[in-house]
């Protein structure tokens, strides 16, 4: 599953969500859900390095004990294997639930396309039986490795493309939160007779052009990420695609936020 390694340093880039700790208990959030991926991660890559330890020493001496040594070293591996993708997607899966950026229909949707990939590695992980010869795990890691590249590679791919994206939605609802509340003060003080419009009107409309750039960008990069559902090839180029559409909404955030830092000096100076 080559794309783990990449993914986790995106999920690690991601990764913006505190969490206070209480006395008796941690709350399962965003925070310990990442954190147990990278305790399993850590597992899982000891037990890879035995397993590729074990397989260098049964090819150069082909044992019993030796070929006993790696079917066991096999399994152990493939098992945590699927443990640690069903952890994996679900600390992806915390990420949306303590998104701000999405409503809970949204998550719903986005829940029903990880929960059976997180149930279906679960399940797999139970196939691996102590009795297994060598040939049997190979053949049921053939179906993990099959699964990964099928199914949950997208879903991965959207997932977090979406968690992006919800903190982007975010990020822009509230700062046309705090626009909405400056627009109403300047109007209700210019009919007042104690702020003049302009400079206001022409920035209220470069706000506007903003906004509506923001959500066109939002709009856009969703159906490039929701096509990877209908894609058979080019996955990789369309999950790109999409981040480069949601990319570009990083320097209009930052123009949303210079408007309006702009707005309150404007309002400071004339008051």
């Amino acid at each position: 599953m080559k794309r783990t390694a990449p993914i986790f340093i995106i999920l690690s880039v991601l990764y913006l969500v505190l969490c206070t700790p209480t006395v008796h208990a941690q709350t399962f959030d965003a925070k310990k859900a990442y954190s147990d991926y990278q305790y399993e991660l850590g597992i899982y890559q000891e037990n890879y390095s035995d397993f590729q330890n074990t397989k260098t020493f049964y090819l150069s001496n082909p044992t019993l004990q030796l070929k006993e040594d790696a079917r066991q070293k096999t399994l152990k591996m493939l098992k945590n294997r699927d443990n640690l993708m069903s952890i994996y997607l679900t600390a992806i899966r915390m990420q949306i639930v303590d998104s701000n950026g999405f409503n809970n229909d949204q998550k719903g949707t986005i829940f029903s396309k990880i929960d059976p990939e997180v149930s279906w590695y679960k399940s797999h992980m139970n196939n691996y039986l102590d009795t297994d010869q060598l040939v049997d795990l190979f053949n049921k890691s053939d179906e993990s490795k099959s699964r990964y590249t099928t199914n949950t590679t997208p879903i991965i791919d959207e997932s977090l493309f979406d968690v992006g994206l919800s903190q982007e939605i975010g990020l822009r609802m509230n700062h046309q939160e705090i626009y909405t509340n400056l627009k109403n003060y300047i109007n209700s003080n210019v009919s007042e007779g104690k702020l003049k419009i302009d400079p206001f009107s022409l920035w209220f409309t470069d706000i506007d052009t903003t906004v509506q750039e923001l959500q066109e960008n939002e709009a856009s990069g969703s159906a490039k990420i929701q096509s990877l559902e209908t894609v058979n090839y080019g996955i990789n180029s369309t999950y790109e695609s999409a981040n480069q559409i949601l990319s570009s909404s990083v320097t209009l955030l930052s123009q949303l936020n210079n408007y309006l830092t702009n707005i309150i000096s404007s309002i400071r100076n004339q008051i």
